[in-house]
């Protein structure tokens, strides 16, 4: 879909060059989690693990069916589109770890193949230590952080600004995680004890505790000097050289003077917007004013978007299959549009209805009177 050759992209760019490809922030999200899990190898031993279980129980109904029996919602693989999905996956293992394991341990009784066997006492073995229950405390934290920040930025129709706001809490909210990881391992290993779990890791692999002088996800703000706003301002102008015109140049420079005196400091692009145009400054700056207009005009988030492709797919089925371009068109735009189409008042448009094919109406019975 994103395709610059081939994709919806190139279509969009051949039919208005001045578009701009903005990436999903929630799909650019997702990736973060996927390379960072990735290249923690004790992550990968959890939701492999996970992945393995689900397999085990899902390949067989007798199987599933013990599992129902010991545990009171579903277990789920591991989604390989929609990382923040995997919390579905987690939760049941961190919840109900204990009746996993009574559910895994019926399992035993069953004749198994030579390959479910070992995989069975692969899982056993790995979720009756203290590295699975530490794991799943942590991944039950950050999964349920990143699906919060994913649902906010794709239900608030959020701007870029926005969108920069609640990666920055995000990554606040996970500093504050690891600096609660005495915490957390503390917690693991209250529950290790209340279920049978040694609460000694069973290999010599360090874990960094808050003594540890680290620091993380450490941000360096960049103090722009003239000539890195001159160079972004002709990197736009080259972008919008129809709409923003080279004195882009020393209106950035002009405004970087007197922003202090005259704007709040702590000011988002929609409301520094609003106060460009409050105090008539828009006919000092026309080309920011154009700028900020095109910056908040982009969205965070093209998940929404997406899902308007698939109603095509919902509105010309075979049933349909006779229907025109222009219908196509027009039903597509009324289901993507469908909170303001549920607005209309369709009284008036009824009403025009009655009138015209009441003028026609008369028209016919004239004519058929005149008739001889």
């Amino acid at each position: 879909m994103a395709g610059k050759y081939n994709g919806v992209q190139a279509v969009l760019i051949q039919q208005n060059p001045n578009c701009m490809f903005s990436s999903c922030r929630n799909h650019s999200l997702n990736l973060v989690g996927v390379d960072c899990a990735e290249s923690c190898k004790e992550a990968v031993t959890y939701f492999g693990t996970i992945q393995q279980m689900y397999n085990l129980f899902s390949s067989s109904p007798q199987r599933w069916e013990i599992l129902k029996q010991h545990l009171p919602v579903s277990l789920h693989g591991m989604s390989k589109t929609r990382w923040s999905a995997r919390i579905d996956g987690v939760k049941p293992v961190a919840q109900h770890l204990n009746s996993v394991r009574s559910a895994l341990n019926e399992l035993g009784v069953l004749h198994l193949t030579a390959q479910a066997k070992m995989e069975l006492n692969a899982i056993q073995k790995y979720i009756s230590k203290l590295d699975c229950i530490l794991m799943s405390f942590i991944w039950m934290k950050l999964l349920t952080m990143i699906h919060q920040t994913d649902l906010i930025i794709e239900a608030r129709q959020a701007t870029l600004d926005i969108e920069k706001d609640n990666i920055e809490n995000l990554c606040n909210d996970i500093q504050r995680l690891r600096e609660q990881f005495a915490k957390i391992l503390n917690e693991s290993k209250f529950v290790a004890r209340n279920i049978g779990v040694s609460c000694e890791f069973l290999t010599n692999r360090h874990f960094p505790s808050q003594d540890d002088p680290e620091l993380y996800f450490k941000i360096n703000f960049k103090n722009l000097i003239d000539e890195d706003l001159v160079l972004a301002a002709q990197h736009f102008h080259h972008k919008y050289d129809k709409e923003i015109s080279k004195e882009l140049e020393n209106e950035v420079l002009f405004l970087k003077r007197i922003y202090g005196a005259n704007f709040k400091l702590d000011c988002t692009p929609n409301k520094f917007l609003e106060e460009i145009l409050g105090l008539g400054l828009s006919g000092v700056f026309p080309n920011i004013t154009i700028a900020l207009r095109i910056f908040i005009s982009l969205p965070a988030s093209t998940a929404s978007g997406e899902r308007t492709f698939i109603v095509l797919m919902q509105i010309k089925n075979y049933h349909r299959s006779t229907m025109g371009q222009e219908r196509l068109n027009g039903l597509a735009m009324l289901n993507i549009n469908c909170d303001i189409a549920r607005k209309l008042d369709f009284s008036n448009i009824f009403g025009i209805l009655v009138s015209y094919y009441g003028v026609y109406l008369k028209l016919v019975l004239v004519l058929y009177v005149n008739i001889p």
